[in-house]
């Protein structure tokens, strides 16, 4: 009798396990798909904080929620249960690192999808809240390029003192089997070049006691510009050179520029400076943070030899030709190399604070940094 009200007894229990095993593979099975959803959201969300933070970099102010959610769909999240929010600075919030929060150089990208469940519905779960986030950084990290494949920086890092920023040798990077990197300035667009350009040259005499005084060169569009003997010359503005004289700043007088930009058109000839100078590119408009802008088809080497009193505040851009520096001085908050190829002798120094720079360094590159 006793064994008659035990039988069954194991089938009972055999069926309360699998309902228990099926529950357990269920929610596994739900689990993991929720989870390989989370990785391809978080692999968009990256994606659309890179994209709108490169193009915060090269148009500071710019609208980025349309190429966020752009690229958001470009990774298929598209339709009615997709949420894109796009800040610019950083929400502040426990998720939000103190360096980011309020810094408008930092873009946040959160994705919520709804998405559905398969098994937990029996446990009336129908559709989960699933959240990506990434932050990207608006900011150029290199400082200094060669661009040759066929020669680089002399001498070769880290043989001269490493700056704050990277270094990038195409020469290098193709030897190692690398792609080599691109021209970081390429974006910027030549100005226009104007007929009938002035002789720019402003001779300075020996000695007299006491010197002259300073002379103002106007921005415009000159066939040379020359500063020699104990001249001393003010400049402000962007200065157009176009003759195979280029630019000469030699002998002893100040030169000293604020909101300045040369450039060397197709077939202006080559840079030459020995002397101290204390010259200061542009913090707004479209050669912001731009000292020295050489066309890409002139050819024309450029030598700098300054004193540990000169300043070079914006970047070098000559990028077919090659560059020599030398002594660039300790006055300049950043300066950024760009050449074919690099000679470097004496003290050279990139330090690297864009701070002055409301859009941030001109070399553009967004990062990834949560």
């Amino acid at each position: 009798m006793m064994r008659k009200r035990q039988t069954g007894q194991a089938l009972v229990a055999v069926t309360f396990g699998l309902v228990v095993l099926l529950g357990a593979a269920g929610l596994a099975i739900d689990m993991g798909y929720l989870r390989y959803q989370k990785r391809l959201q978080q692999s968009a969300a990256d994606s659309a904080a890179l994209a709108a933070a490169g193009d915060l970099a090269y148009v500071p102010g710019l609208d980025i929620n349309t190429s966020a959610t752009n690229e958001v769909a470009l990774n298929g999240f598209t339709g009615g249960g997709v949420t894109v929010k796009v800040n610019n600075p950083p929400a502040t919030g426990p998720f939000v690192a103190t360096a980011t929060a309020g810094n408008k150089q930092y873009v946040e990208v959160l994705i919520t999808v709804v998405q559905p469940t398969f098994f937990m519905k029996i446990f009336g779960v129908n559709t989960v809240n699933i959240t990506a986030r990434a932050v990207a950084l608006a900011a150029g990290k290199n400082c200094v390029y060669s661009l040759g494949t066929t020669t680089g920086i002399t001498p070769p890092p880290p043989l001269f003192p490493k700056p704050p920023c990277g270094v990038i040798d195409n020469l290098v990077l193709v030897g190692q089997g690398a792609v080599p990197a691109a021209d970081p300035l390429a974006y910027l667009t030549a100005p226009p070049i104007p007929t009938g350009c002035a002789d720019g040259t402003v001779n300075g005499s020996k000695p007299p006691n006491p010197p002259p005084p300073i002379v103002t060169l106007t921005s415009g569009c000159y066939t040379r510009i020359a500063v020699t003997g104990n001249a001393s010359v003010q400049l402000n503005g962007t200065y157009i050179v176009t003759g195979v004289d280029g630019i000469t700043f030699n002998g002893t007088g100040s030169l000293i520029g604020s909101d300045v930009t040369f450039y060397l058109g197709p077939t202006a000839g080559p840079v030459s400076i020995s002397r101290a100078v204390n010259l200061v590119a542009p913090t707004a408009g479209p050669y912001a943070g731009i000292l020295f802008y050489q066309d890409p088809g002139n050819a024309n080497a450029a030598t700098i030899t300054g004193t540990g009193g000169s300043t070079l505040q914006g970047a070098l851009y000559f990028p077919s030709a090659t560059l020599s520096l030398t002594d660039t001085g300790t006055g300049a908050a950043y300066t950024i190399a760009v050449a074919n190829s690099l000679v470097l002798g004496g003290t050279t120094n990139f330090p690297a604070d864009y701070s002055s720079l409301p859009g941030g360094s001109p070399i553009k590159a967004a990062v990834l940094v949560e």
